[in-house]
């Protein structure tokens, strides 16, 4: 297994389905419509070492936030929840 040091950039990101990484987003709500679900690829100038997105929220409310991303040829899913004020 790889030690990873605190604050030293990932050496080892790879594209996973052509992009550095992906992040899905959907609003928890009910029902669901188009605008609830976000779909993101991270932006091509994220620094080595980095996945960088840009995207919006397009109102108040929770999220759950999905990133997948090809590290050392493994895809990692990774999911959090985020609120909107």
């Amino acid at each position: 297994m790889q030690e990873l040091k605190q604050n030293q950039p990932i050496k080892d990101l790879q594209p996973y389905l052509g992009e550095k990484g992906h992040l899905v987003i959907v609003k928890s709500s009910s029902p669901l419509t188009e605008a609830d679900y976000i779909h993101a690829h991270a932006l091509k100038e994220s620094s080595d070492g980095q996945i960088n997105f840009l995207s919006s929220l397009p109102s108040k409310g929770t999220y759950k936030v999905w990133l997948q991303f090809n590290r050392n040829g493994k895809v990692n899913t990774a999911d959090f929840w985020v609120n909107a004020i």
